[in-house]
């Protein structure tokens, strides 16, 4: 272990295996709390969280206490962002004060330190931590996207990230809108009448004949992009199962681990087939 990047952490952030990121934590509910009372008198801080959520309190400081320790977690989620934006606004007319950071910094720390599976954006939404991989992922995937021939595919592809943020996840509609931005991208590269839908044979009638002709100079390129096809033609028969119903009473949706390779995988096939789009318009 490297001694001087443990110098002055916690015993516990530095020895104590912290296993799996769980969704809910006694200690988070209650450290929580307290930055509300730090930020906040009890009656202030009932009545934000009434008429913002629609929850019945009580009157007291304990009642307060009560809601952070025993309200479903979504409510506790949501108090997280309402008290920011009530803040922000309390700074606004008292520009020398930043308490809306502050709030944000240390909710972010406790979050962390609690290892709950949820992150924090820039201003203070709540969402659900995957891990750094797969948001870089992401990052590089919207990137390749960015301009406006690629509006439909970079809304899809976004719409697919949301529905991770649903509580409880909605991994059905993360795999579908995922699909969705590979088989628009898929279409505008095919540019034939022909290809209305995304599916193993139409890789191969449609998409393998460009890349055999981009690729044509050098055999081991060609051969790798080949077998990378049969690949993504895996990809597209394993989301079929649930874009499709299925034939039982209750569908069940992707478990979140699946779901997370699907994604991964959309990212990449985007990625790529982004790029392979700017070569063949390069193309005489």
């Amino acid at each position: 272990m490297d001694r001087e990047a443990s110098v002055g952490q916690r015993f516990t952030h530095v020895y104590v295996e912290r296993g799996k990121p769980v969704l809910d934590s006694k200690r988070m509910r209650r450290r929580i709390y307290q930055f509300v009372m730090k930020h906040y008198s009890y009656g202030t801080a009932i009545e934000l969280l009434h008429r913002e959520l629609g929850v019945d309190i009580g009157f007291s400081a304990s009642d307060l206490r009560g809601f952070y320790e025993n309200s479903d977690v979504k409510d506790i989620l949501d108090s997280i962002t309402i008290i920011y934006w009530n803040i922000f606004e309390r700074d606004s007319e008292y520009p020398s004060t930043n308490y809306a950071n502050e709030w944000l910094f240390n909710i972010g720390r406790i979050l962390k330190e609690e290892n709950v599976g949820y992150v924090l954006d820039k201003h203070c939404g709540v969402h659900y931590s995957i891990d750094e991989e797969f948001n870089r992922a992401r990052a590089a995937s919207i990137q390749g996207i960015e301009s406006a021939r690629y509006d439909a595919v970079r809304h899809e592809f976004e719409k697919s990230y949301l529905a991770l943020d649903a509580i409880p996840p909605d991994t059905k509609g993360a795999v579908r809108g995922s699909f969705e931005s590979v088989e628009i991208l898929f279409r505008l590269i095919c540019n034939d009448t022909k290809c209305q839908r995304l599916g193993t044979a139409e890789i191969r009638t449609f998409l393998k004949p460009k890349f055999d002709i981009l690729y044509a100079s050098d055999t081991a390129e060609r051969n790798s992009a080949g077998l990378l096809l049969i690949s993504m033609e895996n990809w597209v028969s394993a989301v079929h199962f649930y874009r499709h119903g299925q034939a039982v009473e209750t569908p069940r949706p992707p478990p979140i681990e699946v779901c997370l390779v699907m994604l991964t995988q959309a990212a990449a096939y985007l990625r790529w087939l982004a790029e392979i789009d700017k070569m063949l318009m390069t193309l005489p």
